[in-house]
């Protein structure tokens, strides 16, 4: 009887812990606070899809930057092992930083971000491949840092993080950081523009086009990954672990 009592109790606690994802307490006034209120429903839906924790937090939620995380304890000021700072516009997202502290999470956690663009037509495995190479990397060489497209916003200033038709994808690992020590696996994610968004679906397709990342004026293209058939992954501006930008980043590690 014992047994079945605590049984029943440890399901009580699984179902009201499945329910955090729908009371993740953002704000919903504006245009882009609905994006990412209902984006990050998405996301912590596949989390657990994907045998994860719900991103539990918000930190921090100005009209400028949001932060967010997963926490085990409520008194809690910074994310354990998974932190994610947002840079909002009014009427969108402008772009997203996900950081992993643990390199063998970084698949599941990245590989939902990515999911939720576009849950229709991005399948749990393609979501995952470029994250779970990102990650092997990180394992075969976990002294050498990388990034996808280096960015200096202080040093290159005619250049700037632009929104397209597409979300656009790179990603940086920035081992041994400051006086923590942890490495980071770090994903971000330019979000489309919002007439290219549908509030309920991601992505709102639209004709591929192959222009390179950057051309001679600092203007922005995009250009596919073969392994996400509709998303895709760009070596886009990721700003240097020692960099005034990342300096000003909310989410730096310590």
């Amino acid at each position: 009887m014992v047994k079945r009592i605590f049984a029943l109790l440890l399901v009580l606690v699984m179902i009201a812990g499945c329910g955090i994802a729908d009371e993740l307490p953002l704000r919903d006034s504006t245009p882009g606070q609905k994006m990412l209120k209902n984006y990050m429903s998405r996301v912590n839906d596949f989390l657990v899809e994907n045998g994860d924790y719900e991103i539990n937090r918000v930190f921090d939620e100005t009209d400028n930057v949001v932060e967010l995380g997963i926490s085990s304890a409520p008194d809690n000021y910074e994310p354990e092992v998974v932190g994610v700072t947002v840079y909002m516009r009014y009427d969108g997202i402008h772009y997203m930083l996900v950081r992993v502290s643990d390199v063998n999470r970084f698949p599941r956690v990245a590989g939902a971000f990515i999911r939720a663009l576009s849950p229709d037509t991005i399948t749990k495995e393609q979501a995952m491949a470029t994250p779970a190479e990102r990650a092997q990397r990180v394992v075969s060489n976990p002294s050498d840092s990388f990034v996808d497209y280096e960015f200096d916003k202080y040093e290159d200033k005619e250049k700037e993080i632009l929104n397209g038709e597409k979300p656009q994808v790179t990603y940086a690992y920035y081992p041994n950081q400051y006086q923590t020590h942890k490495d980071w696996l770090q994903m971000m994610i330019i979000f489309p523009l919002p007439e290219y968004w549908d509030q309920d679906e991601g992505i709102i397709m639209k004709v591929e086009t192959t222009d390179p990342p950057f051309d001679e004026e600092g203007e922005g293209g995009y250009f596919p990954d073969n392994r996400l058939v509709t998303l895709e992954a760009n070596a886009t501006p990721t700003p240097e672990p020692d960099s005034a930008a990342m300096e000003y980043d909310a989410w730096a590690p310590d």
